[in-house]
This record gives C-alpha cells, structure tokens and sequence, in this order.
C-alpha cells in the first residue's frame, strides 16, 4: 500500500510539473505571437531592408516631437510577375478583412504597382513567401495621424522641401546631414497642445486659438482649424473656400468686435479722462444713426465697469468719441495692434490693420465697437493680453532653440520683459472690469471654478456668412498664468462659442498640467 501510495504521489507531482511547463510554453507562445508579434515581424523584415530618418525633428519644450513620424511598410511587385501579385493581393486582402485597415494601391509606373501602409506582420508574412519580383520597403513618413500645430510645422513639398510653417523656414537646417539629427526646440508644451488639438476638433470648424504663459510671454499651445494631412496635402488644395492651409492664428485678420473695448478703457483710464465711478450713456444717436445698450430706455446711463461687463456699444462710442482717434489708436499700437508680433514666422504672420486715422464721427463709433477698418489676428490678441496681466511688455516667444546636424546651438532666445506699458493703477481697474465680464457679464461662461478668470467677449460682425465670435482673457485670477485667446470663424455670440470654449481649454490645462 506505502509502495503504491508513494507512486501516486509521484505521478501526481510529475503532472503538476508538466502542467507548469505547459502552462508557461502556452504563454511564452502568446507572448511571441500576440504580444511581442510585431516587433518580431518587424525585425525578420528590417534584415532585408534598410531605412533611415534623414530630416530634422521639431519638438515642443519637453523635447517631445510634434510631427508623430513613423515608419511606413510597402510592397512592390512587378505586374509581369502575376502569381506573385495575385498572392500578395490574397494576403493583403485578409489583412483587411481581419482589421478593416484600408491599403491604397499606387501605380508607380507601367511596371510595377506599390502597396503602401501595410503593418509589419504582413510585411512579415509577405517576406516568407519568398516570392518572384516582389520588394519589401521600409520607410518613413514624417507626419503621423497624432502631429500637432499642424500649421505652424507646415509640410514638404515632392522633393521633401519645406515649403509652409516652421519647416520652409528652417528647411536648410532641418535637411542637413551630419553626426546628430538638427533639432527646431519650440515653446509649446505638448500636453496642452494635445489637449487643444482634440478639443477643437470636437468643437470648432474654423478658427483658431492661442494659449500663452502669461508670466513669459511663451506660446504654449496654437492651433487653426480646418487642419490637413501633412503627409497627403494635395487633395485639401483644391477647396479655396476653406482655405486649409492658411494659419488663422497668425494670418487670419479679423474685426475684433467688443475685445476693442479693452483698449478704450485702458487709453480712458491712462488720460485720467475716466475712473471706475464714471458714468456713461446708454443710449445716443451719431450722424443720425441710433445706438442703443442693454436695459435701455429703462437704464438711460450706465457704470463704466458694467458696461464693459455687459458691453453697451453706445457706453463705448461715447468715450470714444471724447477721446478721439490719435489716442485710441496709438494705445492700439502701443499694446500690440497694426503689426507683426515677430515670433519667427515672417510672412506667415500678418500685422492686421490699424487705421492711420478715422476721419468722421461715424468711423469713430464703428472703430469704438471694433468695427470697420479695424483688423487683428488671434496672436496680436494674445500679445494685447500678456501685456495686459501687469501692464508690462513681454514679447510673445515661439522658437527656444535651434541645433544643427553637428549638435551645436545655432539660434537660442530666451523670454523678454520690455517696459512697462500701462500704469499699475489702470491695471487694477482693467481687470476688475475683465472678473465683471467672467461673473456677472457677458463672459460668465467663461468662468473657471476654483481658479476664476477673466477677459472679454466679442462678437464681430463680418456680413452675411456670420459673426466672428471672440473671447480674450486670462486665468487663474489669483497670479495668473496662462493667457487663451478663442476666435471662432463665423461662430456667432462670442458670448455662447468663445466663452464656453475658452473654459473647456482651462480646464482641460488645469489637468494635464497637474
């Protein structure tokens, strides 16, 4: 019975052992084909073939890179070579069926036909086959389906020349070959970008914004909408109504409706023309024409804090019309308005226009509602901002760094504060006016809980195809660190598009850069 006994304790020890083994071949096998498979697929075909990176990165501050590269996998077959087509077809065909991924077919010439964008396992399972007149190719394609700030990057050309954005730019820079990869280092914190990217194309069909530390001057995020493929740019050239490939932060010139009224009351405010205890009428006539504010008749004047608030035109028009043009307009240029913000990008910025001078009554009222000839982009606002957290002048700043292929720093700036622009009494006051708009306002959909903010909304009006609505502020209130400028295309109430979106880009920042 002991001899017995013993050998079923054996055999139970030898089945527990070979279970284990089994157990941990069945795993190791998952791990090679499931887990680890393409990687190896990967591998056995990087043997056959070689691959290279040859152009220049661009990274955001983190050293993360904004153009999402990656190596894409193509066959090519000779069409004389038909059973060898007709096989690759066959694998080709089930890769599709078992993932749903799309494969384009390009005819390269009367010779041959190239499959591009097949996964590696495929190209794996190609490669097996050893078949007659078929190559496999490896290369890179520089932008991915996750780059950002697609218009500031910009694309190449054919021949893989820069030929938009920041690699037309530094295109002679990022083309050199030598011991290290050149390097474009930006401002941009990708986080934020990220964010911004999926939050715009959840929400807005044409416009852009500008995020920027507001202690710095840095630009920490920029995005235009509608984007395009950088890799596949060619299709989107032929839509001129959209205009795909024109950078509305930067290039985009617009009236900026209300956000004006930031300006008035800061000249109103520096030529002791206006106090926060001024009144102002609600309601006017200028040659002949009616202009009418909220509450009106019932509210025939009005608080200048409230009617920045509540952004009574005829509050505004008044005050314009006693300040006059020189002074309005030179406060304009002081804070940044009629010219290029110079952050690198040459041509692909535009200075907007300032007028020279408004020559009648009338002119002067459209130019206190921020209408008429009056044209800004986003990135001019955002400058107005920055400079309008403590009134002291602090250069918006895009390029950190550039490296050339030798790994030696060619190009390094480094953030500005310039003079300062407005007085801290006058600060004061702006700001209480901006919480006005953000708490009880135009702009309450603005407000950011347990942080604050402030700013202001506008609605543009720019003819029959909608207004442009606006919304410029700062957030938190306490020390404040990040400037958002929102300006959505034919959006309409800057109240009920810009206000809502400016909000979710706050909180979207309050979570990433936690």
């Amino acid at each position: 019975m002991r001899s017995f006994s013993g050998y079923k304790h054996r055999t139970l020890i030898l089945l527990i052992v070979v279970s284990l083994l089994y157990l941990i071949l069945v795993g190791r096998l998952f791990q090679l084909q499931v887990i680890s498979g393409t990687e190896l697929s990967e591998q056995a075909v990087k043997q056959r073939i070689t691959s290279s990176i040859s152009r220049g990165d661009i990274v955001g501050r983190d050293g993360r890179s904004l153009l999402d590269s990656r190596y894409v996998w193509e066959v090519e077959v000779r069409l004389t070579e038909r059973e060898s087509l007709e096989r690759v077809r066959s694998i080709l065909a089930e890769e599709e069926r078992r993932y749903g991924k799309g494969i384009y077919e390009i005819l390269a010439s009367q010779e041959q036909v190239i499959y591009r964008g097949i996964s590696a396992t495929t190209a794996y399972l190609i490669s097996q086959e050893n078949l007659t007149g078929v190559s496999l190719l490896q290369s890179e394609s520089r932008y991915g389906s996750d780059s950002m700030a697609r218009h500031l990057v910009g694309y190449l050309d054919s021949r893989g020349t820069g030929v938009m954005g920041l690699e037309r730019i530094y295109d002679s820079v990022l083309k050199e070959a030598g011991k290290e990869r050149p390097i474009i280092g930006l401002t941009i914190d990708t986080r934020i970008q990220t964010g911004l990217e999926k939050i715009l194309d959840e929400n807005m069909a044409k416009g852009a914004v500008v995020v920027a530390d507001a202690t710095t001057g840095e630009i920490l995020a920029l995005s235009s909408r509608p984007v395009f493929e950088q890799d596949n740019p060619a299709p989107y050239m032929q839509d001129s109504e959209q205009a795909y490939f024109w950078n509305r932060a930067t290039r985009g010139s617009y009236p900026p409706g209300s956000v004006f009224k930031i300006v008035l009351l800061a000249t109103g405010l520096e030529s002791n023309l206006v106090d926060r205890e001024t009144m102002l009428p609600n309601g006017l006539s200028i040659s002949g024409r009616s202009y009418l504010g909220p509450d009106w008749p019932l509210l025939d004047e009005i608080n200048i804090l409230s009617a920045f608030a509540r952004s009574s035109n005829p509050a505004f028009i008044a005050l314009g019309q006693e300040l006059g043009s020189k002074k309005v307009l030179s406060m304009a240029s002081t804070l940044g308005l009629g010219k290029q913000v110079d952050i690198g990008l040459f041509a692909e910025e535009a200075a907007g226009n300032l007028p020279r001078y408004v020559d009648s009554p009338l002119a002067m009222a459209n130019l206190s509602m921020g209408q008429g000839d009056l044209l800004v982009t986003p990135l001019q606002m955002a400058q107005v901002m920055v400079n309008l957290v403590d009134g002291v002048e602090k250069p918006l700043l895009l390029v950190r760094q550039v490296k050339d292929s030798q790994g030696i720093i060619i190009e390094e700036n480094r953030p500005i504060t310039g003079e300062r622009l407005l007085s801290e009494e006058t600060i004061e006051v702006l700001h209480e006016a901006m919480v006005r708009v953000t708490l009880d306002g135009t702009g309450t959909a603005a407000w950011v809980e347990g942080y604050g903010s402030a700013g202001k909304t506008g609605t543009a009006e720019s003819g029959s195809n909608g207004a442009h609505a606006w919304f410029a502020g700062f957030f938190p209130l306490e020390n404040p660190q990040y400037v958002i400028v929102v300006l959505a295309e034919n959006g309409g109430s800057g109240s009920k598009t810009a206000a809502p979106l400016f909000k979710e880009i706050a909180d979207m920042i309050v979570q990433v850069t936690r």
